[in-house]
């Protein structure tokens, strides 16, 4: 359930952020209209701060477009593991749940037999 309000909320983000960042007239006024706990508040200003911080001698080894797009990657593979919290140990409640249903199926059957 928990994993569920996650997405709608993420899905949600995704329409207030495409509804608000792309009819801004730049990306600085874009990011600013998205709420300060979007994940697309963050994937922006990763992206901004990336694009600000190329200078000096790393514009000659590499170029704003892929410095750029590197660090956005980042970000959003950040948000993806946040997103995958938590899943391992779902999966492992989800798989072994029939087989302690299972369990108290036979042990009812024992001690109904038993008796």
């Amino acid at each position: 359930i928990t994993k569920f309000i996650e997405q709608a909320r993420l899905f949600a983000a995704a329409k207030e952020a495409t509804k608000s960042f792309w009819t801004k007239h730049s990306i600085q006024e874009g990011a600013s209209a998205l709420t300060s706990t979007s994940p697309f508040r963050y994937i922006a200003d990763t992206g901004i701060v990336a694009a600000e911080h190329h200078e000096g001698t790393m514009q000659e080894s590499i170029d704003l477009h892929s410095w750029t797009g590197m660090s956005i990657q980042r970000a959003v593979n950040n948000i993806q593991n946040s997103l995958q919290k938590g899943l391992a140990f779902l999966g492992t409640v989800g798989s072994t749940s029939p087989f302690i249903g299972l369990f108290g199926t036979v042990w009812g059957i024992y001690h109904a037999l038993t008796a």
